[in-house]
């Protein structure tokens, strides 16, 4: 019985010292990520993915910010918008302005072409700036390759 004890005692001891360990570790490595993120601005290249109105909205928020050098700095920064949150991208929307002042932070915003036409969007309703593309998911494919982190939304 105290054997029992004792090494379930040593057990508990040795996952409160594992766990710890983990904590540091992770700690440590978060640190790494933080410093490579800030020295990797100029390389750091993101692309959100956006379906729904609410998250376009904020999304281009975000990536305004990005763009800045807040919380997570990236050099360049894409919105590929398909289904619902097209309509925001129409001249006239609600969120034009918000759009536009992403536009000229610099934000690169593509529309899918495929979900303007189930939508009866053609390109000439879009947001000047905003750039229609054959397919969002290929975009987004693209993109990938190019290098670029994605978000879907």
């Amino acid at each position: 019985m105290k054997l029992f004890k004792y090494s379930a005692i040593i057990f508990i001891i040795g996952l409160i010292i594992s766990g710890f360990g983990l904590r540091l570790h992770t700690a440590h490595a978060q640190g790494e990520l933080q410093t490579n993120v800030k020295s990797n601005h100029d390389q750091n290249k993101v692309a959100f993915l956006v379906k729904d109105d609410r998250m376009l909205r904020s999304s281009l928020m975000s990536v305004v910010q990005m763009l800045q050098g807040e919380g997570y700095p990236a050099a360049k920064a894409t919105i590929v918008v398909i289904g619902p949150a097209l309509k925001s991208l129409k001249k006239g929307s609600d969120a034009e302005s918000e759009v536009n002042k992403a536009l000229s932070a610099g934000v690169k915003i593509d529309a899918c072409e495929v979900a303007m036409k189930h939508m009866d969007i053609t390109p000439d309703q879009l947001i000047e700036g905003v750039n229609p593309v054959d397919n969002g998911f290929f975009q987004v494919f693209r993109l990938q390759k190019q290098g670029y982190q994605t978000l879907t939304l």
